[in-house]
Formats: structure tokens, C-alpha cells, sequence
């Protein structure tokens, strides 16, 4: 029974390729916009929120009151991580993470610029990162080791091992490399290939102690069962308490918040890219259903034409039951062309669509299309 309806469908389709060719196309393409839109969606919403303790990861937040209007930043002095360590027994790790321009980094006659920081040891703790080669923990606590990422050690050294040789950042301080880590993902807001202990920061009195020089990202992982809303009323007063300033009140951000919701007004999120991503996942429905609608629409017109064929079937002896299925197999058997015609215009599509975003997006495409 059913064979029969697939091939009367096909007939049906084939017969009138106009109408098949604007049905088909109209919904591919509706379909291929919403996947696209859909993909970014995906991977705007993944961002910092796949680390192996996502959930107790935060970022160190200040709200400034100066004359009655709160101001919201994020630096914060060279003591606040250590000593926030140090002063609450809810806080597991924190790391202090240094956001300058690129710097020269040379292997004999190779050199080039590239994103370095120096973090403290507790950094690969509370963020994932996978390490492929070495000793993480030896490689932080070193301040003449540097960690690189996979890609610019090869890029440094071809496929010579890279572990135990020596680096020079800025033509000046020689380093030894301890450990390669994975490339970090596209869907992390850190761009760094290279990390020095923030010891070495210290080591070449680079470090100014004064609680008034706010240089430094701080980042914090709370211990398991930890409230956030309970810690954060404790920790408000943070600065006042060792710094005197009476104008700061402190707080923990989630870190899978920070690159969605970080518009902050009076000292509250309100938004942020979160708003751009909702607005463009509403567009993406709006395309889809369209395309849809337009799909309705020739079908309801084609039905006219085909009335003349619906009544010789009644005749022969088809229930409206049998109608109804039959119609049923030709607009899945159209949708399912649509849908193969949306895959392949994604993939067509796909590198321009990095292009354009300036991101790498295999992932959540790989995932779209397996799942």
C-alpha cells in the first residue's frame, strides 16, 4: 500500500516540476538560513560553558558607587586572588590572568607576536584546558616555564619535540617549555597560545601590591555545594575590608554568564550579547516558519488544480482516509527533498559563514547534522 503511494507521489512530483522546483527550493533554502542561524546559536550559547567544573566557575566582579552611580568592571589589584584564597574557605582555586598586547616570542631565527598571559597555578585547575605533553602543575610553579599551545609549538619547533627547550619572550627572558596544551577551543572567550607562571611576574618586580591598581582579571572556583548568593553576601565587603574603600562592593559572576550577560546597569546584569543571540534565534523561526507558510500556500493552490484527479479517485473507489495519506506521503517526500537541498546549501555555504562570524564552527555543525 504504501509503495503505491510513493510511487504515485513521485509521479505527482515529477509531473509538475515547476511547482515542485519553487516548493522544493522555497523551503530548502528557509531551512538552510534557520540551520546557519541556528548553528551560531549554538555555539554563542556553548561559550566558556563546557569546562569539567562549568558550574563553580566565576569571574571576580566590582561595582564601583561613585556619587550615587554604580559603575561595573572586572580588574581587580595583584593581592585580590591570593588573598581571597586565602581569606574564604568556600573558594577551591583562583587565578590571576594578565590581558596585554602580544609579545614576541623567538626560537633561534623563528619569531613572532603572540596572545600571552601569565595565570597562577590553580588556572589550569579551574579551566580544563587538555594537556597533552609534561607537567602542568611543575610548568606553573616554575618561573623561568612557559606552556604553549599545540599549534604554536609546532609552529615554533616543526616536529621537533618541544618539551625541555628553551624560549625567548621579547628577545629577552629565556624559557623553558614544560608543557604543550590542546589549541583552546573557538568557544572560549581566552585567545592565548602561550602561559607563564604569574611568579615570574613577580620574580622581575613587575608586581605592584597597592590594592588601588586594578591590573588583573581574577577568576574563582568554589568548592561543591557552595551557595553563590550566600558566599556573594559575605564577599561584598572584600575590598572595603583590606583595602579601606568603602566604594567597592565585590561580587562572583558565573563564568557561562560572563560572555552572555555582561551589560550591567547599577550594578545588575541586564543583557548583553544573550539579547543579539534571542533575537537572532527568533529570526530564525520566523525564516523557517515562512518558509513554511509559502509551502502551505502552493499546496492549497496546487490542491485546486488537482481536484479534477481527487474526484476520479472517489469514484474508483478512495476513501478520504487514502486521500489523505496520499497527499500526506507527497508533502513529507517534498520536505525531505527541501531538507536534503538545505544540507547541501549549508555545506556549500559553511566556510563562507566562518568567514563571516570569524569563528571555526565544525563543532556545533557536526553536532547539528549527527544528532
Amino acid at each position: 500500500m504504501w509503495k503505491n503511494y510513493l510511487k504515485i507521489a513521485w509521479r505527482n512530483i515529477t509531473r509538475s516540476k515547476g511547482y515542485t522546483f519553487i516548493n522544493i527550493g522555497g523551503l530548502g533554502i528557509g531551512m538552510a538560513a534557520s540551520i546557519l542561524i541556528l548553528i551560531w546559536v549554538q555555539f554563542e550559547l556553548s561559550v566558556d560553558n563546557f569546562y569539567q567544573n562549568s558550574d563553580r566557575i566565576y569571574a571576580v566582579m566590582r561595582n564601583d558607587n561613585n556619587q550615587g552611580e554604580i559603575f561595573t568592571w572586572d580588574y581587580t589589584p595583584a593581592p585580590y586572588a591570593p588573598t581571597m584564597k586565602e581569606q574564604f574557605p568556600e573558594v577551591a582555586a583562583t587565578s590571576r590572568l594578565t590581558e596585554w598586547d602580544p609579545m614576541l616570542i623567538s626560537v633561534g631565527a623563528t619569531s613572532m607576536y603572540q596572545k600571552t598571559t601569565f595565570v597562577d597555578p590553580d588556572f589550569f585547575e579551574i579551566f580544563s584546558f587538555k594537556v597533552l605533553q609534561g607537567d602542568i602543575s611543575d610548568a606553573m610553579s616554575d618561573p623561568n616555564a612557559i606552556v604553549l599551545t599545540a599549534t604554536l609549538a609546532k609552529n615554533l619547533f616543526n616536529d621537533e619535540e618541544a618539551i625541555g627547550k628553551t624560549v625567548t619572550l621579547e628577545k629577552q627572558l629565556d624559557l623553558e617549555v614544560k608543557a604543550i596544551i590542546q589549541d583552546l577551543p573557538q568557544n572560549t572567550d581566552f585567545d592565548y597560545t602561550a602561559f607563564l607562571p604569574f611568579q615570574k611576574l613577580e620574580q622581575l618586580g613587575w608586581v605592584d601590591e597597592n590594592w588601588n591598581n586594578n591590573s588583573y582579571l581574577t577568576f574563582a572556583m568554589l568548592n561543591e555545594g557552595t551557595d553563590l548568593e550566600f558566599f556573594n553576601q559575605k564577599f561584598k565587603g572584600f575590598t572595603s575590608e583590606n583595602s579601606g574603600s568603602e566604594r567597592i562592593s565585590d561580587f562572583l559572576f558565573p563564568m557561562r554568564d560572563r560572555h552572555l550577560r555582561s551589560k550591567f546597569e547599577n550594578g545588575v546584569s541586564v543583557g548583553g550579547r544573550i539579547d543579539l543571540i534571542k533575537m537572532f534565534g527568533i529570526v530564525a523561526i520566523i525564516v523557517l516558519l515562512i518558509a513554511c507558510i509559502n509551502f502551505v500556500n502552493l499546496s492549497t493552490a496546487q490542491s485546486e488544480r488537482r481536484a479534477k484527479e481527487v474526484g476520479v479517485r472517489k469514484i474508483s473507489g478512495a476513501g478520504r482516509g487514502m486521500l489523505i495519506r496520499q497527499f500526506l506521503v507527497e508533502s513529507i517526500m517534498i520536505a525531505f527533498f527541501a531538507f536534503i537541498l538545505a544540507t547541501l546549501i549549508v555545506s556549500l555555504s559553511f566556510p563562507w559563514f566562518q568567514e563571516l562570524i570569524g569563528k571555526e564552527l565544525e563543532s556545533p555543525f557536526t553536532q547539528t547534522f549527527s544528532g
